[in-house]
């Protein structure tokens, strides 16, 4: 309830010539980008491996 009243009034409140923003802390979402991310760098690091020890994908 305190988020969604914080949301509710302070979401686009001036203050000193700026406007701040509220979101919501979604940790489940953010675990997810930075497994998303890690797995393109590891498919990378593989990418590379093959190509330096002439590997190909069959």
């Amino acid at each position: 309830m305190d988020a969604k009243n914080a949301l509710d009034h302070l979401n686009g409140f001036h203050l000193q010539e700026r406007y701040i923003v509220v979101l919501y802390h979604m940790p489940a979402k953010q675990d997810a980008a930075a497994a998303k991310a890690d797995l393109a760098r590891r498919e990378e690091e593989l990418t590379q491996l093959k190509k330096k020890h002439n590997i190909g994908d069959d």
